[in-house]
């Protein structure tokens, strides 16, 4: 979900993350899967709106928030690890 204030100069994104990774254990000849999953939230501020040579400068603020890594082990089984939660900040230069 994104939202963006008149003129762009605010912008509010909440999304969901996440990715697979196939994984390799040489010394067992094992393939598996890696899973990272997360919900992101940010805040954005346009304090520069670019021109000729300067670039747009966006100031942003956020969060991770329930970020879980889930793995398949052969001795231990399922392993599903919370990483806990993050403060995030975000300098964007767009030409």
């Amino acid at each position: 979900m994104q939202w963006q204030s008149p003129g762009q100069v605010w912008g509010f994104r909440v999304e969901r993350n996440g990715d697979r990774w196939a994984t390799l254990d040489k010394d067992r000849e094992v393939e598996s899967a890696l899973y990272l999953r997360e919900w992101r939230t940010q805040l954005t501020y346009r304090v520069h709106q670019g021109g000729q040579s300067w670039p747009t400068i966006a100031l942003g603020i956020g969060a991770s928030l329930a970020t879980r890594v889930q793995y398949k082990d052969l001795n231990t089984g399922t392993e599903d690890l919370s990483l806990g939660d993050a403060l995030l900040a975000s300098l964007r230069l767009d030409w």
